[in-house]
């Protein structure tokens, strides 16, 4: 009972009809409930214990019966929404945030071990008797931003809250508030989700990606509007679910709402792509182009368009039984695809078209058998042509695009060196699965026909950076 009489000295500030509110409102009529009460956070669950010495008790605070959520729970119950299945255990989690905390470059910073994480996620540095909640800025800025959605940090953690409950409630209102549909189009086509299906939405697609794929198994997550099925579709896209994203799409395709829709049609096509089905997106880029002409040069289209051309033709030869007999083909295909990429680039300047015109012709020089002498004045006319490229130091794909021209040209020094400055300064979590498989893709491609030791070295510190 000690607990009992060392908050019954606090109500000597309060009258008698304060207490009687407090007590009515929690239904304690009797001492005995009084002590229940103050045990239990009774709102929550589940009881998270924390540690002190020999003593463990349940991690809440108490004051004037007001139960607050401290921080570890908070970061706890964000792991829980957003990571749980792909960092299973507190452990795993906990080295998740110690590895980024490590990157982190902020001067004189305090030193932080994966121990002090995890007891910090298991209440266990946690004092209710203290009255102190552990505050640590670096834990909670690395959470709110890794991810997708982005959380008010100081309204998530600075706000009172009362019980869990609660602050779940304030975690989906702060996180659904920054939400962004990924399906551009719907306000210049009027078709926007409605507020109950923008709800629906965040509940089944803003979680962790694996948790997301459950949720897509289940039919009834699908069941909405067409509005609310191309935003899945997106999302599923954006989250490298291509195959969920395609059984999307073919319930789609049998509405027709968006048949002729720009944005549908390419995201059709890049998964048909990412399924090695190139046939079938050629022949959508091509319907694509056919919509947009003559009113319209679409970039993206043609780009798209180049980059199938070229894999069918590479996927084509790749999976002969005899590729002596299929390269004119393989050669044929490049230099379509390169034409298209030509096109484009003599419009816009742009690194997308330009690197990938540099891929193609050292690929062909590879395959054509140039000397050594012709291939490094090949090399040479390409470095020139690279100068005339517009590139965007604040872009992720302008930046590796320069970094995989310096690989291709075998400028291996100056490309690892620019490798190194963009992991430092760009955010892993900037880095999506689709980036990385994109890039990894084309590299793969050139690697058939040209591979030595410094450039296999390269690919993998590349990889693994």
């Amino acid at each position: 009972m000690k607990i009992v009489h060392k908050f019954i000295f606090k109500w000597i500030s309060m009258d008698c009809k304060e207490i009687q509110e407090i007590l009515d409102k929690y239904k304690i009529s009797n001492i005995n409930q009084l002590d229940t009460i103050l045990k239990t956070d009774f709102n929550s669950k589940e009881k998270i214990s924390y540690a002190t010495g020999n003593e463990r008790a349940l991690c809440f605070e108490v004051d004037d019966f007001t139960f607050f959520v401290p921080d570890c729970r908070k970061i706890y119950e964000i792991y829980k929404k957003f990571y749980e299945v792909e960092y299973n255990t507190k452990n795993s989690f906990a080295q998740y945030i110690l590895d980024l905390y490590i990157e982190d470059d902020t001067p004189n910073k305090k030193k932080l071990g994966l121990q002090s994480i995890i007891g910090y996620l298991s209440c266990r540095n946690c004092d209710p008797t203290k009255k102190k909640v552990i505050k640590n800025d670096i834990l909670k800025d690395i959470i709110c931003n890794a991810l997708d959605i982005k959380l008010n940090k100081e309204k998530v953690f600075n706000t009172y809250t009362q019980h869990i409950d609660e602050f779940l409630e304030l975690l989906v209102s702060e996180t659904s508030g920054t939400m962004k549909e990924p399906y551009k189009q719907q306000k210049e086509n009027n078709k926007e989700m409605n507020k109950e299906e923008k709800e629906k939405f965040f509940k089944v697609a803003k979680v962790s990606r694996m948790k997301f794929k459950t949720h897509l198994s289940n039919l009834k997550n699908i069941e909405g509007s067409d509005e609310y099925k191309i935003n899945l579709a997106f999302e599923a896209f954006n989250r490298n679910l291509d195959d969920e994203a395609l059984e999307i799409i073919k319930i789609l395709d049998q509405s027709g709402t968006y048949e002729n829709d720009i944005e549908y049609l390419q995201l059709k096509a890049k998964l048909h792509s990412n399924k090695k089905n190139d046939k079938e997106a050629i022949e959508i880029y091509n319907k694509l182009i056919d919509i947009q002409l003559p009113n319209l040069f679409d970039a993206e289209t043609h780009n798209l368009l180049a980059a199938s051309i070229k894999r069918e033709a590479f996927n084509q030869w790749y999976s002969s039984i005899n590729q002596d007999e299929e390269i004119e083909q393989l050669v044929d295909g490049f230099k379509k695809s390169k034409k298209i990429y030509q096109k484009v680039f003599d419009i816009n300047k742009d690194y997308y078209p330009a690197i990938n015109i540099i891929y193609i012709e050292m690929m062909l020089a590879y395959i054509e058998a140039l000397s050594s002498k012709e291939i490094e004045e090949k090399i040479e006319e390409l470095k020139s042509f690279w100068c005339t490229v517009k590139l965007d130091e604040k872009d992720y794909w302008s930046r590796i695009s320069n970094i995989e021209f310096l690989i291709v040209t075998k400028q291996y020094e100056k490309a690892k060196e620019k490798i190194d400055i963009m992991m430092q300064e760009l955010d892993e979590e900037e880095i999506s699965e689709f980036m990385s498989f994109a890039t990894s893709r084309q590299m793969e491609m050139f690697k058939e026909f040209y591979s030595d030791k410094e450039l296999t070295q390269l690919l993998q510190y590349l990889i693994f950076k």
